[in-house]
């Protein structure tokens, strides 16, 4: 007997919408991703119908919860329970082509979905009905579930600005602000699921989740350093658009300046993200100094501003720890920390990079696990 792997179909079904709404449903890899899902649900349709629910706090797979330690599973809760999904039903004769579509469906901003009539209706309108769809269910007194968590409003907000500046128009800056509210709140609330977000190093560099971990890991430094709440807000906001200049790229120049070893002299993005940011507060803004500095420590040049410092460290430390190519270029967290305190590779500032290496390590002493990047 086949059994279905819950936690994979979690994994491969989140995934996959990620794919889709980063690179659009016709990018091969965002077929293979869907493709990838099909596959681990069709393992568990020979025994028969297969069913994804939520509840109020986590993701049912097959009558089983999911647990919320696992990053995924709040995730494709938030991003179901925001369009108002309360489950999926994959019949015995859901196909490729039915998967396909309801990834790409899945895709859709909330709004954009619900003014369809909801993603039952969406289904209907392509003619699949090998899934169903059941909708969530309010219950009296309160929300029946969170919409969404911190981290994935602001993936979703870095994507969302990321997409609206490759069409030319200006860096939305309220987003980005919202964003870096949300997440400097929750490092009081919640502060362990954002530490298991970040733990999770199966994100590319091309990835929003990129920019919201640079972000993060800004946040928490900032933090132990005791900032003012105001100047943790504007450090946040740089951590999320330390890279902007990208978006303003070809995507063929984009992914020469993200993949290649570097940083390297001749990269344009940092000077094109600075010139995008200038209108957010002229030369004092510290979004615009970031952009233009972070790759400064690491190429030898300075003086710089102490958070272009601190956002260039921990960029450098997501890039070289997360799942993605070269594999030239992949290191487990432990490597790159130890790596950095005995003053290998690109010099940053070894007081930053104590502070944030005793941190990490506190956590792990604590029982997080940074997962290897793949």
């Amino acid at each position: 007997m086949t059994i279905l792997p819950a936690a994979a179909a979690v994994r491969t079904l989140l995934v996959a919408v990620q794919q889709v709404r980063l690179y659009g449903g016709d990018h091969p890899a965002a077929r293979e991703a869907s493709e990838q899902f099909f596959r681990v649900v069709q393992a568990g349709l020979e025994q028969g119908p297969v069913q994804i629910e939520i509840d109020e706090r986590t993701v049912i797979v097959q009558a089983i919860p999911q647990p919320t330690e696992d990053r995924y599973v709040p995730q494709l809760h938030a991003h179901l329970a925001a369009r108002r999904i309360g489950g999926l039903v994959f019949q015995r004769d859901a196909d490729t082509e039915a998967v396909v579509t309801l990834v790409r469906l899945l895709a859709q901003e909330p709004e954009e979905l619900l003014a369809e009539g909801g993603l039952a209706d969406a289904l209907r309108a392509a003619g699949i009905s090998s899934v169903g769809v059941q909708e969530l269910t309010p219950v009296a007194g309160r929300p029946a579930v969170r919409a969404q968590d911190p981290y994935e409003a602001a993936v979703r907000a870095v994507h969302g600005i990321t997409t609206a500046t490759e069409g030319g128009q200006p860096a939305d800056i309220p987003q980005a602000l919202l964003a870096a509210e949300g997440l400097t709140a929750a490092l009081n609330t919640e502060p362990q699921h954002l530490w298991r977000c970040v733990a999770d190093r199966s994100h590319d560099e091309l990835d929003p989740a990129h920019a919201v971990n640079t972000c993060l890991f800004a946040l928490f430094a900032a933090d132990a350093l005791g900032l003012p709440h105001e100047a943790q807000i504007e450090l946040g906001v740089a951590g999320l658009l330390h890279d902007i200049g990208l978006a303003a790229q070809p995507w063929e120049r984009r992914l020469l300046e993200r993949t290649a070893i570097g940083p390297r002299p001749e990269w344009r993005h940092p000077a094109e993200g600075a010139f995008l940011l200038r209108h957010i507060g002229g030369r004092e803004s510290l979004p615009m100094i970031v952009a233009a500095e972070h790759h400064l420590p690491a190429l030898g040049q300075g003086p710089v501003l102490p958070h272009s410092n601190l956002v260039a460290l921990v960029d450098y430390l997501d890039a070289m720890t997360c799942g993605r190519v070269p594999a030239a270029r992949q290191m487990s967290m432990g490597a790159a920390l130890d790596q950095l305190q005995r003053g290998l590779g690109p010099r940053f500032d070894p007081v930053q990079v104590r502070m944030l290496a005793d941190l990490i390590r506190r956590q792990e002493a604590a029982g997080l696990e940074f997962s290897a990047p793949v």
